[in-house]
């Protein structure tokens, strides 16, 4: 199952209590591959479903957010702006549960939960 890939927003408003990305570290995270895994909770917090994306990070902004070219498909990633959602990925042959995609040393992991109300 190839589920549409997480769309958080591409036009934030940065509030006084969220932290905001440091926009001069952006060549950083530019033109990196970043693997993003989504967990769908319920309004318990139980998971539900699982899903993984992998693709190259396009924009790094706190206007924008994260934005990612994923590689099986033409439809973007936006992940939200912030600065503790990209971790460092450790070396080695990464699969895609979702499509059995094989990626190779990551640069970045991205996670994140999604609660049902």
């Amino acid at each position: 199952m190839n589920e549409k890939p997480p769309n958080f927003g591409a036009d934030w408003r940065q509030t006084d209590d969220l932290p905001t990305l440091d926009e001069s570290n952006a060549d950083q995270y530019i033109g990196k591959v970043v693997l993003v895994g989504v967990t769908f909770e319920n309004a318990q917090g139980e998971m539900v479903h699982m899903q993984q994306w992998a693709g190259v990070i396009r924009t790094y902004s706190n206007q924008k957010g994260i934005l990612v070219d994923l590689y099986d498909t033409e439809e973007p990633c936006s992940l939200p702006p912030f600065p503790d959602l990209l971790e460092p990925a450790e070396p080695g042959i990464y699969r895609l549960r979702s499509t059995g995609r094989e990626v190779e040393s990551p640069d970045y992991l991205a996670k994140l939960s999604c609660t049902a109300p």
